[in-house]
């Protein structure tokens, strides 16, 4: 699957190990699917990230959405967003796998997710289940099982 990672640019340190950017961290631990990096869009200008964010999410099988604890509270619900309005409007279906961090979620934004996660870990592992969207249950009954033997 190929997946549209959104959220805001930070630094991550996970495990002793520093990643420049959270998204290097998921995708070194989510390898089978492939991701649509904002970082590789032209930064240079609102106008022409903002088109590059659109088109991106519009042409993903998903979204991957973090709200880490730092960095910008909601910057990112534009993806979202777009993701949410175009499986509402029919145009297709594109489900969002939310992680947000704070202890207070942002409600908008879980209830819209397909998936909500509190940690990245766990929206990773959850990615790792995840062949595909048709076969989404599976992954959901194989992340239950994975977080029992975790959290236990």
């Amino acid at each position: 699957m190929e997946l549209y990672l959104a959220g805001s640019f930070l630094p991550l340190e996970m495990h002793g190990k520093k990643y420049a950017d959270w998204r290097d961290y998921v995708i070194e631990g989510a390898p089978k699917h492939t991701f649509l990096d904002p970082r590789k869009n032209d930064q240079s200008c609102p106008a022409a990230f903002t088109l590059q964010d659109m088109d991106n999410v519009l042409k993903s099988d998903g979204v991957f959405h973090y709200r880490s604890l730092r960095g910008e509270a909601i910057g990112s619900a534009w993806e979202h967003g777009i993701a949410c309005g175009a499986s509402r409007t029919g145009r297709r279906v594109i489900p969002v796998i939310y992680i947000d961090e704070f202890p207070l979620q942002f409600p908008p934004l879980v209830a819209s997710a397909k998936r909500t996660f509190t940690n990245l870990d766990s929206g990773i592992a959850y990615l790792n289940f995840l062949e595909s969207w048709d076969k989404e249950f599976e992954a959901v009954y194989r992340y239950l099982d994975w977080e029992k033997n975790k959290v236990r």
